[in-house]
């Protein structure tokens, strides 16, 4: 979203210098009064006023941003034009490094401005008929949103023109998805009426990819881009280029490369006839949330038969998809049918529901990318883990190398939030991870599952299966084992270890709770390995 500059001095002849009892009324009609009772009237007053100059001119698809700084806390405004997701894609931004938002308030606004200058004449709230600056009559003019956020207050005048960058840059590509989005929905029409001429050879078929797409488009997926590549042949290689203009949303810009060679950089590796493929994105989304962006790559033939091109969305799960039955989602509901049949275990049986109890529990996302193969091995890894009642570990790289997906299953009377953040902490060290992202899973099983994706730092586009090579699983075991397991059970192992039964029973009766936590914490690891 382009943006102008906005002079803190600067204000239309028609905004008032002291907003009036009216339009402090409608500016905080949405916020609770116990939100507002420890702020004095003076302050709010000033931080209507100063959101009053920021929007005091703003252009059609233009941005205004401004900041306003206090003793204690900052106060971020936003004016522009009323379009989808821009409370959360705001409000994800600010707090993407932790940051509280101590209050939010978010009014839409129904405004006129000069044509020539786009000076703020007057503005409407709800159904009022009299503006609430000018008083003049309701006619013309557009709806707006004026968000106001009060953050900790920012360090220095480089922090705040970060976050004024940042802001902007959410601000347009919420702009560009929303303004494209019918057009990416016309994308994926046709990609819909193309599934039905695909090769009776590929994978899945082609009935799975087009019910695939309808559930994707029935609320389930939001696309926030699209672009095409062509693929072509030079000099006895393959050549696959970003069609120039195909770009959309979020993909606007990311055509023109091309790349020798298949796949090209950001394109996964295909396997076989496989026409469809779901790939996570080494890029946050920054619109709706902070989210690595999820991305749908589907094979073009010609009439021949011939591979001629790949189609690539790119958007965000819902929440609603998260929630729904494994048993219910195209591409996934067959997967399931088929690790069923692989493990030699029916629906109906006692082994067959534990098994849907379990696949239940996965990342929706997660069962996307896993193919049916590595899906088979870890669900029956995962069975007899929960039998014996043991701290496992499975790792899977994704198709691209950016990712390393991680479960581990142990007894989920010792999860906690600190046994999770010890876990993740022995992940980044093995992985030298950019950064991690969980799902805890907590069932009436007496296991528990935590789902970990860890972006990993230089890892090679070319061999993904390369990215595991340095890592021991045994050894990644019993690191985590040793994060899970309590102080005194781990004393107690390496006790046993090396002394008598009688000896090990007397000394672990005597030590288990005799050291202070801190000493506990800081040794554990050490005892549990074994080292002196």
């Amino acid at each position: 979203m382009s943006h102008i500059p906005v002079p803190e001095e600067r204000a239309s002849s028609a905004v008032p210098r002291e907003p009036d009892e009216l339009f402090l009324s409608n500016y905080f009609a949405q916020v609770s009064a116990e939100d507002l009772r420890s702020y004095s009237p003076r302050m709010l007053r000033a931080r209507v006023g100063h959101h009053l100059k920021v929007a005091s001119s703003r252009a059609p698809g233009q941005a205004a941003v401004g900041i306003l700084n206090e003793l204690d806390a900052s106060v971020i405004a936003v004016v522009t034009d009323d379009i989808p997701y821009l409370v959360h894609s705001i409000t994800a931004e600010l707090t993407r490094d932790d940051a509280t938002i101590r209050l939010f308030v978010h009014p839409s606004f129904h405004v006129l401005r000069d044509p020539v200058t786009h000076e703020l004449v007057d503005v409407w709230t709800g159904s009022s008929a009299k503006g609430a600056l000018a008083g003049r009559s309701r006619e013309g003019g557009a709806s707006e949103v004026w968000i106001a956020a009060e953050i900790g207050r920012l360090a220095d005048d480089d922090a705040a023109r970060e976050l004024t960058e940042n802001l902007y840059r959410v601000l347009e590509d919420v702009r560009v998805a929303a303004e494209d989005a019918a057009a990416i929905h016309g994308k994926l029409q046709d990609a819909m009426v193309s599934a039905s001429g695909l090769p009776d050879t590929v994978a899945p078929p082609q009935e799975e990819i087009r019910e695939l797409l309808l559930w994707l488009d029935d609320g389930n997926f939001l696309f926030l881009g699209y672009d095409e590549y062509e693929l072509t042949t030079a000099g006895g290689g393959e050549l696959l280029s970003g069609r120039q203009g195909s770009g959309l949303g979020l993909l606007r810009g990311a055509q023109g490369h091309t790349a020798a060679g298949w796949p090209p950089p950001g394109l996964p590796r295909e396997r076989g006839s496989q026409a469809l493929t779901l790939a996570t994105s080494e890029v946050r989304s920054t619109v709706l949330r902070r989210s690595y962006l999820d991305e749908l790559h589907l094979q073009v033939f010609n009439e021949a038969g011939k591979k001629t091109g790949v189609r690539r969305f790119v958007g965000l799960f819902t929440s609603g998809a998260a929630h729904q039955s494994v048993r219910r989602i195209p591409v996934i509901r067959e997967k399931v049918q088929v690790v069923g049949e692989g493990l030699g275990l029916t629906p109906r049986s006692h082994h067959g529901k534990d098994l849907l109890a379990i696949l239940e529990t996965f990342p929706r996302d997660e069962l996307f990318h896993i193919d049916v193969d590595d899906l088979t091995r870890l669900a029956g890894e995962i069975l007899r883990a929960e039998v014996q009642r043991r701290t496992r570990v499975f790792l899977r790289p994704d198709s691209l190398g950016r990712f390393m997906s991680a479960v581990v299953l142990f007894p989920r009377r010792r999860y906690s939030t600190a046994v999770r953040l010890l876990m993740e902490q022995e992940l980044r060290q093995v992985f030298k991870a950019k950064s991690i992202e969980f799902d805890v899973s907590l069932t009436d099983s007496p296991m528990a599952r935590v789902f970990f994706r860890i972006h990993m730092a230089g890892a090679a586009l070319d061999a993904p299966e390369s990215v595991a090579v340095d890592v021991d699983p045994s050894q990644l075991e019993r690191r985590l084992v040793s994060a899970t397991r309590p102080w005194a059970e781990g004393l107690e192992e390496v006790i046993r270890e090396r002394f008598t039964s009688a000896e090990a029973a007397r000394l672990s009766e005597l030590w288990s709770d005799a050291f202070p936590r801190v000493i506990a914490r800081t040794t554990r690891r050490k005892l549990l390995s074994g080292t002196s």
